[in-house]
C-alpha cells in the first residue's frame, strides 16, 4: 500500500510538473521567447564563459548578484549553441524543480493533501510567478529553489531528535550559495537560524551546540565562498552597496507593500500595471488569501506548535520577508516587486494548508477553493489578453522593440560593427548578433556593464546613433544647432542616424592674440578662459542670470566656422540657456546658436563640451549671452577655443 501511494504521489508530481512546464512554454513561444538588455547580460556572461573567458564572480557591474546562472547557461551554449532559448531554458527548468521540492517541504509541515496543492499553485501560479520563471535575469529563480530546500532540510533538522552535524554543514552550504547568488536568501535563512538555532539549544549540550554552530557556518562559508573571495580583494564592496541606500520613507515602502506590491504577487495587478487585473480586483484576492491564511494560522484543537515547528519557520519566514522588504533600499520597488519573490513559498504553502483544513471539513468547499484560485491565477495569467512582459521603455513612452531583425540586417549591409545607443538596446543587440555589433552607452541609463566594449569604440569612424523615435526628434534638433549634417533610417521602429559629420571639416585654431574676451560679471579675467589651461576658469561670481554675457572681439575681422565652449571640471557651472550670436565684417548680427535648441544639445552632449559648427564667415565680435537662470550655481568656462576654415 505504501509503494502504492508512493507512486501515486510520483504519478501527480510529473503530472503538475508537466502541467507547469506548458504554462511556462505557452508564455515563452507567445512571448517569442524575447528577452531583455538584463538578460541578455546574463547571456553575453554565459558566452564569455563558455569561450574560455574569465569567469565572472558576479553578475557584470553589479557585485552582489553571483553568477551561477550565467555558470548553468554556459553549459547550455557549450552543448546547444548560443541562443536565447538556451539562455531561456535555465531558469525555466529551475522554476520547474521548485515544484517537488515545494511538494516534499509541505509534506513534511503539513500534510499530503497541502503538499499536493502548494506544489500546484507553483505550477499554476499568477502571472507574475510566470513571467519570473523563465526570466534570466542572475538568479531570482536560483533563489527561490535554494530557499526552498533550505527550508526543507532545517524542516528535517527540527524533525532529529539529535540534529547532526552533516546536515548542519548542508543547510549552512545551501544558504551559503544562495548569498552568493541574491542577498534575498536572508528571507529564508534568518528565520532558519532563530528556530533551528533554538531547537539545537533545546536538544544538544553546549558543546555539540557549537560543533553544529561551528559546521554550519563553515558550510555557509565554503557556499560563499566566491561572495567573500571577491570582497576581500575588492574592499568589501558588496557589503557597501548592500548595505547603503541613504535616507528612504519606510511608512511608504509598507503602504506601498499592501496597496501594490503584494496585490501583484496575488495577481490582482500585473508586473508595473498602475490599474487593476478587473474592477475590484485587490479586494477580491485580499479576501480569498486573508481568509485562508486566517484558516492555516487558527490553531487546531489541542496541536498548537511549538516554537520551533515547521509551521512557525513558514510564518517567520513570510514576516521576516516582509519586514526586510519594507525596511531596505529596494522597498520602493512595490511596481516590480522582484525581491518579494521568494514569499511565494510561504504564500502557496499557507493556501496549501488553509484549503487542506477547509477540505477536511467540506470537500466541496475546499475543491471550491482551490478551483477559484486557480481560476484567478490562470485570469492573472489570461485574462485581457496574455500577461506578456512589456519592453523597457528607453524614452518617454518608446520602448524597445520585440524584433530586431531589420536592424541587424540594415546594420550587417552596411557594414556596421559599432553603435551609440540605449543600454536596453545595446546589450540585447550584442547578444543577438553574438557580440558580431558592439555598442557604447548613449545617455540614460549610464549603467556600463561591459567596459571593454566603451574601449573599443573607433576612433574618427562613422557610428551611427540608434534611438528612440521620440528621442530622435532632440537628437536631431541638437546636431542641427550644432552644425553637423546627417542621414536617417527608420529601422525596427527606431531612427537611426548615420553618417554623422560637421558642416566644416577641415579646421584651424585661431591664437588667442588675434582676439580678446570681455564679460559683464565676474571678478576674474575674462582671458583665463582664453588660456589653453584647463585648471582655470573664467566664472560670473554670481549665480546665473537672464542677459549675462561674455564675448570675445577680434583685433580686424577673421574668418571663423567653429566655436568649442568647456566648462571643464565646473561641468556644473554649464549655462543653464544659452544663445550665441556674432557680428559680422559688416556689422550686421548672426546669430550662429539658437536658444531655442540649447536643451536639446545639453540631453545630447551630457555635460560634455560645447562644439559648434558653422558656414565659415568673417566675423567682428562673438558672443554667447545666457537666457535662463539657476538660483546656485555660476556660470564658467575653463576653455574656450574658435577655429577658423583650412582652404
Amino acid at each position: 500500500m505504501k509503494a502504492c501511494g508512493m507512486k501515486k504521489d510520483s504519478v501527480y508530481l510529473i503530472l503538475i510538473v508537466l502541467i507547469g512546464a506548458a504554462l511556462r512554454l505557452d508564455y515563452l513561444f507567445h512571448s517569442n521567447f524575447g528577452i531583455e538588455a538584463d538578460e541578455a547580460i546574463v547571456g553575453l556572461m554565459a558566452k564569455h564563459i563558455s569561450e574560455g573567458g574569465r569567469w565572472p564572480i558576479f553578475y557584470y557591474g553589479q557585485p552582489y548578484m553571483g553568477s551561477l546562472e550565467a555558470l548553468l547557461v554556459a553549459v547550455f551554449f557549450k552543448l546547444f549553441g548560443v541562443s536565447r532559448y538556451a539562455l531561456k531554458a535555465v531558469p525555466f527548468l529551475v522554476s520547474l524543480a521548485v515544484i517537488p521540492a515545494l511538494f516534499a517541504l509541505g509534506r513534511r509541515i503539513y500534510n499530503l493533501r497541502a503538499a499536493k496543492i502548494a506544489a500546484l499553485l507553483f505550477a499554476v501560479p499568477p502571472s507574475a510567478l510566470v513571467l519570473w520563471s523563465v526570466k534570466a535575469r542572475g538568479g531570482f529563480i536560483e533563489v527561490i529553489l535554494l530557499g526552498a530546500v533550505g527550508l526543507l532540510l532545517t524542516v528535517r533538522w527540527l524533525a532529529e531528535k539529535t540534529p547532526t552535524i552533516g546536515l548542519a554543514f548542508a543547510i549552512g552550504l545551501i544558504f551559503g550559495v544562495g548569498w552568493w547568488i541574491n542577498a534575498q536568501i536572508v528571507y529564508f535563512a534568518a528565520p532558519s537560524c532563530i528556530i533551528g538555532g533554538i531547537a539545537a539549544a533545546k536538544r544538544a549540550g553546549v558543546k555539540r551546540f557549537f560543533l553544529l554552530s561551528a559546521a554550519a557556518f563553515s558550510g555557509f562559508l565554503v557556499g560563499s565562498s566566491p561572495f567573500w573571495a571577491y570582497n576581500l580583494t575588492h574592499n568589501f564592496s558588496s557589503i557597501k552597496m548592500l548595505i547603503g541606500g541613504g535616507v528612504y520613507d519606510i511608512g511608504s515602502h509598507i503602504k506601498g507593500f499592501f496597496k501594490v506590491a503584494f496585490p501583484i504577487l496575488l495577481g490582482a495587478r500585473r508586473f508595473w500595471h498602475e490599474e487593476e487585473l478587473f474592477y475590484g480586483a485587490t479586494l477580491v484576492f485580499y479576501g480569498i488569501y486573508l481568509t485562508l491564511f486566517l484558516v492555516a494560522l487558527y490553531p487546531k484543537r489541542d496541536d498548537k506548535p511549538s516554537l520551533e515547528s515547521g509551521h512557525i519557520l513558514l510564518v517567520l519566514f513570510l514576516v521576516f520577508s516582509f519586514c526586510v522588504f519594507v525596511g531596505s533600499s529596494f522597498g520602493y520597488l512595490v511596481k516590480a516587486p522582484r525581491y518579494l519573490l521568494p514569499m511565494y513559498v510561504g504564500i502557496f504553502l499557507l493556501c496549501g494548508y488553509g484549503i487542506s483544513r477547509v477540505w477536511e471539513f467540506s470537500g466541496l468547499m475546499g475543491g471550491g477553493l482551490l478551483a477559484t484560485v486557480l481560476f484567478l491565477n490562470l485570469v492573472s495569467q489570461y485574462g485581457g489578453g496574455r500577461a506578456i512582459a512589456g519592453e523597457p521603455v528607453i524614452y518617454e513612452k518608446d520602448r524597445v522593440s520585440r524584433d530586431h531583425t531589420e536592424l541587424i540586417s540594415w546594420l550587417d549591409a552596411h557594414g556596421y560593427r559599432y553603435v551609440k545607443t540605449n543600454y536596453w538596446i545595446g546589450y540585447r543587440l550584442a547578444f543577438e548578433t553574438g557580440e558580431r555589433i558592439k555598442f557604447s552607452v548613449f545617455l540614460e541609463p549610464e549603467n556600463v556593464r561591459i567596459p571593454e566594449y566603451e574601449l573599443a569604440a573607433p576612433k574618427g569612424k562613422d557610428i551611427p546613433y540608434i534611438l528612440a523615435p521620440s528621442q530622435a526628434k532632440r537628437i536631431e534638433r541638437a546636431l542641427f544647432a550644432l552644425g553637423y549634417k546627417y542621414a536617417s533610417k527608420r529601422v525596427s521602429g527606431y531612427v537611426v542616424l548615420y553618417n554623422t559629420r560637421p558642416i566644416v571639416s577641415k579646421l584651424k585654431v585661431i591664437q588667442p592674440g588675434a582676439y580678446h574676451a570681455f564679460a559683464s560679471h565676474g571678478t576674474l579675467s575674462p582671458d583665463m578662459a582664453l588660456d589653453g589651461n584647463y585648471n582655470t576658469r573664467w566664472g560670473s561670481g554670481a549665480h546665473q542670470e537672464e542677459g549675462m554675457w561674455y564675448k570675445v572681439v577680434f583685433e580686424a575681422p577673421l574668418k571663423v566656422a567653429s566655436l568649442l565652449i568647456d566648462a571643464g571640471k565646473w561641468w556644473h557651472d554649464y549655462p543653464r540657456g544659452l544663445k550665441i550670436i556674432a557680428l559680422d565684417a559688416k556689422g550686421d548680427k548672426r546669430v550662429i546658436y539658437p536658444s531655442e535648441y540649447h536643451g536639446d544639445v545639453m540631453y545630447f552632449l551630457h555635460r560634455g563640451p560645447i562644439r559648434i559648427y558653422f558656414e565659415p564667415f568673417f566675423a567682428r565680435e562673438i558672443r554667447l549671452i545666457q537666457t535662463s537662470s539657476h538660483p546656485v550655481f555660476d556660470w564658467s568656462i575653463a576653455e574656450l577655443k574658435v577655429y577658423g576654415p583650412i582652404f
